[in-house]
């Protein structure tokens, strides 16, 4: 199962939007499936058919903030929908055991992943059943 949540998602998260991604990874993972990958994207860029001011305008802002987000905050860059669901994609194609999570760099990985080609070791973080 590969599913597409929210970077910082936590069941203890303050902000609704974070504590409902949180519940829905902490309820998707007690299904008990094999393999479940949880991507986690912070903001998407791309068109959408609905119109909200403010993430239009953090569509427009972010891209030039990307390169001043590294080390511990690389998590939070913005990135292309469509390379999220190519992630998607080579989420599925890993084929990995156990419960995975993965942020903006792995996701990038995952994208660029192809048939039967391993992801690198670093890239996908394990986490606890």
């Amino acid at each position: 199962m590969v599913v597409v949540s929210s970077v910082r998602a936590s069941l203890d998260a303050k902000n609704f939007y974070l504590r409902t991604k949180g519940e829905m990874e902490d309820a998707v993972a007690g299904l008990g499936f094999p393999s479940l990958d949880i991507l986690q994207p912070s903001l998407l860029l791309g068109p959408r058919k609905e119109s909200r001011p403010m993430e239009l305008l953090g569509r427009l802002v972010a891209p030039m903030l990307n390169p001043f987000l590294t080390g511990s905050r690389e998590a939070l860059r913005a990135i292309p929908a469509e390379t999220v669901a190519r992630g998607m994609i080579g989420a599925a194609r890993r084929g990995g055991r156990g419960i995975y999570r993965y942020t903006y760099s792995a996701i990038l990985q995952l994208a660029e992943l192809r048939p039967h080609q391993p992801m690198p070791a670093q890239a996908a973080k394990k986490t606890p059943a």
